[in-house]
């Protein structure tokens, strides 16, 4: 599968504060139980089939009533401070399989932690457009986790 590695590719960047402490937000990130609660736009529900969160390491997590699953491997892992991610994009018709470069940046701020969350854009508008609500939708969903926890 190619990897998006120029540096000329596209990336896009969302940031959000949430109002827990770091080891929180990470947690969410990278545990079973953390994922499960978030993952997935609304109104889809996650399940994490693997994770093994180190470099090298990968995770699936599937989603109830869809024929496919989220996929990738961790390329950087620092603990509460950020997270590398090689995602297949593997699941697109009349798409040849493809790489996403994500990654995930956490801070201790005085409201929380900042996350900021940078990913290269999808092959085309039309697919970027649904990405991006998908993770706006996603991020809402850990936000309303990390109050519930909280």
């Amino acid at each position: 599968m190619p990897t998006a590695t120029h540096s000329d590719v596209p990336t896009v960047t969302i940031e959000r504060t949430f109002k827990a402490p770091i080891e929180k937000v990470w947690a969410m990130w990278t545990t079973k139980e953390g994922l499960e609660k978030w993952y997935w736009p609304e109104p889809l529900v996650g399940k994490v089939k693997h994770l093994d969160v180190r470099v090298g390491g990968g995770y699936e997590i599937t989603a109830e009533g869809l024929a496919h699953s989220s996929r990738g491997t961790y390329t950087d892992v620092m603990p509460c401070e950020r997270l590398g991610i090689r995602a297949a994009i593997d699941f697109l018709p009349d798409t040849a399989p493809y790489e996403r470069i994500d990654s995930i940046l956490l801070q201790a701020v005085p409201a929380g932690t900042k996350m900021t969350f940078t990913c290269t854009q999808m092959h085309s508008a039309h697919w970027q457009k649904l990405a991006m609500a998908g993770w706006t939708s996603s991020l809402d969903k850990l936000a309303r986790a990390l109050e519930v926890s909280s």
